[in-house]
């Protein structure tokens, strides 16, 4: 296989890695405390360390000046996979110990059109964060005023959610 084909295979398969895993951390963002500002700040930072360090390949190897392309598969594999590995080690690698804090429910509001979730947005020390249900939980989620969350801290500081009620 020569190096052409070697660099276009992985610059490939990084991108498809980069788009699975960021479906994944959505998941873990879910059930994380953190500020959506972070997410992006980890992205946007590993995604010019490699644009840097890419570009110039990334433009010999697929002919092509423009800028836009190298920028994309920087975001769209390496950023993308930065920030799943730094939202998958916060959640995974959080204390044992367990805090339970019982919060207000500020507002309630459906997600999507096809299927509509249920959602919930609740002020958890000072900052807004929004908690999503099932279809199913809608009667659930409409009577209840506060959520008891119980909560580890995460590797990186920012808490974990690990046990959602409805009161």
């Amino acid at each position: 296989m020569n190096t052409e084909r070697k660099h276009k295979t992985f610059y490939t398969t990084s991108l498809i890695i980069g788009l699975i895993l960021l479906m994944l951390e959505i998941g873990f963002y879910q059930k994380t405390i953190i500020p959506l500002w972070i997410a992006f700040s980890v992205i946007l930072i590993s995604s010019t360390i490699t644009f840097f360090i890419l570009k110039k390949d990334y433009q010999q190897t697929y002919l092509s000046k423009k800028i836009i392309y190298p920028i994309a598969q920087s975001v769209g594999s390496f950023g993308f996979i930065t920030c799943y590995l730094f939202m998958a080690i916060n959640f995974q690698f959080a204390d044992k110990e367990t805090t339970v804090k019982t919060v207000s429910i500020i507002s309630e509001n459906t997600i999507g059109t096809q299927n509509p979730s249920t959602a919930i947005n609740i002020d958890y020390d000072g900052s807004e964060k929004q908690i999503v249900f099932s279809s199913i939980e809608k009667n659930e989620v409409s009577a209840a005023t506060t959520v008891r969350l119980t909560v580890k801290k995460g590797f990186f500081g920012y808490d974990v959610l690990y046990d959602i009620q409805l009161k």
